[in-house]
């Protein structure tokens, strides 16, 4: 909650500090994302928005749903990282500066590493 802020524009923006990096991330707050933010608002008592699971949580999900893909390698959480950046990001036409600040890379060096990688994990 501290961290969504009206400005000058009179639109909500999302202002945060990326833990590993230290980047700082402006996001304005589209309308669907007001109307999702109002439907979990309140949930959790510790001042987020969203419940957030642990990394377990969150692999074994990854994992399931490369099982269920027929995916029979072993997937880390860098590897479905680097698979959204790819396959759904890039391979769609996303801005490679907009992958940069989705991912909270301070160079788009980094990024472009993914670009020019393959694009399947399977």
């Amino acid at each position: 909650e501290e961290n969504i802020r009206t400005y000058f524009d009179e639109h909500e923006w999302i202002n945060i500090n990326r833990q590993k990096t230290g980047v700082v991330s402006n996001i304005r707050l589209l309308d669907i994302a007001n109307r999702i933010i109002g439907k979990y608002r309140g949930l959790c008592g510790d001042g987020r928005i969203f419940p957030v699971p642990h990394y377990n949580t969150c692999l074994a999900g990854i994992r399931a749903v490369a099982k269920r893909c027929g995916i029979t390698k072993h997937i880390t959480w860098h590897q479905s990282r680097h698979t959204a950046a790819t396959t759904v990001f890039l391979s769609n036409g996303v801005p490679i500066e907009t992958v940069s600040s989705m991912l909270g890379h301070k160079s788009i060096k980094t990024t472009q590493i993914y670009a020019s990688a393959p694009r399947m994990v399977a």
